[in-house]
């Protein structure tokens, strides 16, 4: 398959990154575009599930539900979102973005929220949204995202900015 590398000049964080990568997707043409985090947690084996759920339902959305969750407030994102919002894993990286949804919106955040605000706000405007769970593995190497309190810390910051969309 041919693939197109899109390198950063300078690091750009993780959520401008990504939006950088859908908006290409979308300009090289694809109606919707799929998001899988490169830490090795994520089984290819599973795009198989949401190839065949945006064939045969069309939604403007589609969220992993990890079998893993790395840190204890990713615990407490997914109690909220899924008692608010009816899904469970807002902070899994594994996403399919429907091009009109993500052109209504045109970024994944207005404030820090790991790229959470998206999805948050999409579904609480009625997004057709579907949510599938998905196998991970344990992740090997150290999270580029911070350890242990430094990473929950940053989630206790996006979790917060999301309390209020």
């Amino acid at each position: 398959m041919p693939v197109k590398i899109i390198n950063n000049q300078k690091n750009l964080g993780y959520t401008k990154t990504l939006e950088k990568g859908i908006k290409e997707a979308f300009k090289l043409g694809s109606d919707y575009t799929i998001t899988y985090d490169a830490d090795g947690q994520h089984q290819a084996s599973d795009l198989v599930k949401y190839i065949a759920i945006i064939k045969d339902k069309k939604p403007d959305l589609i969220i992993g539900n990890r079998s893993i969750k790395n840190r204890s407030m990713e615990q407490i994102f997914s109690i909220y979102s899924k008692l608010k919002y009816g899904f469970s894993d807002p902070l899994c990286g594994m996403k399919a973005y429907k091009r009109s949804l993500f052109e209504k919106y045109g970024r994944l955040e207005n404030r820090y929220s790991i790229a959470t605000e998206f999805t948050f706000r999409a579904i609480k405007d009625g997004a057709i949204f579907f949510e599938i769970p998905i196998k991970t593995k344990k992740r090997l190497s150290k999270s580029r995202f911070a350890n242990s309190l430094k990473g929950n810390l940053l989630e206790l910051k996006a979790f917060l900015n999301i309390l209020f969309i």
